[in-house]
């Protein structure tokens, strides 16, 4: 699953992957730790939109790297029950814990998102993410019968659909989905079709670089041109082409620096690849709706820093406390709750299994015989 050569995780893009968190969870300090009007024109709503402005591209790298495994792995059952624990793991806690310590925070629409997180959209982008996993068989049927140009023609093309040609693609454009599957695709050329060697690497990395910096420059310019004319509304348009979920530079920059560190030399183990194994926790625990506002709001006071020359290090802080406190909680869910789970996931996963498969092969005969019926 991690590769065709050597064995194991591989350390690259695991340490990739903590990088995208640490992304995903700067984007969170800026966006659930202030409001709009609390941070007007000052050096500090530039450095707070400086801060969290890789959050998308921190997204777009979990779908990245987890397609470059998905394209040769193999999706099963036990696979998607064993990420249906780890999230119900965090939704439920959260949710006794808050009945315990926090009960006015407690609603009946927060308890039915614990229950059902993924109908809800409790994390909207493991919802999607799972939606991902049950594609991918299916993805990797087509993919593997293109050749090379017909794959990098496929990727091309789902790029500018999933982008947006004005009066073409509005379907496609700004939808989640068609994000997701377009790095998908991607990943899986990366995966199956580039040639990997440490000068493109460089190169791949030296490009992203470059890009993240030019959108730097202009978010920094936006704001001082946001304090001189007051046209917010222009500005934030201009602001979500170049730098959001679906625009050209996000995903420019993300597949970049997946391309980057899957051209360095593979490396297996560490201590790398046992972090960025915990990600996922990281995000779920942190990005739960009942824990969010409280961690940023009332654990961290971030609000209380809006006007304090000390913003800056209270973000980097923060960021660094909560990314611990996940890795943690998550490595005592593997220790303790997860192997519970993976026992009770061994017994119901076989014949589940056999129920779908039961329950497919019925669907298909009947749609053959109402076919032939016609």
């Amino acid at each position: 699953m991690n590769g065709k050569t050597g064995t194991g995780r591989n350390t690259n893009l695991e340490r990739l992957r903590l990088v995208s968190m640490l992304m995903i969870v700067s984007y969170h300090y800026s966006i659930w730790g202030f409001f709009d009007e609390e941070l007007a024109f000052s050096p500090n709503k530039i450095f707070v939109d400086l801060f969290g402005m890789c959050g998308w591209i921190g997204i777009l790298l979990f779908v990245l790297i987890s397609g470059y495994f998905m394209a040769e792995g193999r999706f099963t059952l036990k696979k998607l029950l064993t990420l249906m624990g780890t999230i119900w793991f965090y939704t439920l806690g959260a949710l006794l814990v808050f009945l315990v310590f926090d009960r006015e925070r407690v609603s009946a629409q927060i308890v039915l998102s614990a229950f059902f997180p993924l109908l809800r959209q409790q994390y909207w982008f493991m919802s999607y993410y799972v939606a991902l996993m049950l594609c991918s068989p299916f993805l990797n049927r087509l993919l593997h019968g293109l050749d090379r140009r017909q794959h990098a023609l496929l990727c091309l093309l789902s790029v500018f659909l999933c982008i947006g040609i004005p009066g073409v693609s509005d379907s496609l454009a700004g939808s989640t989905m068609a994000a997701f599957v377009t790095m998908y695709l991607c990943a899986a050329y990366v995966r199956l079709r580039m040639a990997k060697d440490a000068r493109t690497g460089r190169r791949c990395l030296l490009l992203a670089l470059l890009v993240i910096l030019a959108c730097a420059l202009f978010i920094a310019g936006r704001d001082i041109v946001w304090q001189r004319s007051g046209n917010l509304d222009g500005l934030l348009n201009v602001m979500r082409f170049l730098w959001s979920l679906h625009s050209p530079p996000t995903m420019l920059a993300a597949i970049l620096l997946l391309c980057g560190f899957a051209c360095r030399p593979r490396r297996s183990g560490g201590f790398g690849s046992r972090l960025g194994a915990l990600t996922v926790g990281v995000y779920l625990f942190q990005s739960n709706d009942l824990v969010s506002l409280a961690l940023w709001q009332d654990l961290l006071h971030t609000r209380a820093f809006t006007d304090s020359p000390l913003l800056p290090l209270h973000a980097v802080g923060s960021v660094l406390l909560v990314f611990a406190a996940g890795l943690t909680l998550e490595a005592l869910r593997r220790r303790f709750a997860a192997p519970l789970w993976a026992r009770l996931v061994d017994r119901i996963a076989p014949p589940l299994e056999r129920a779908l498969t039961r329950l497919w092969d019925g669907l298909f005969a009947l749609g053959k015989k109402l076919l032939r019926d016609e």
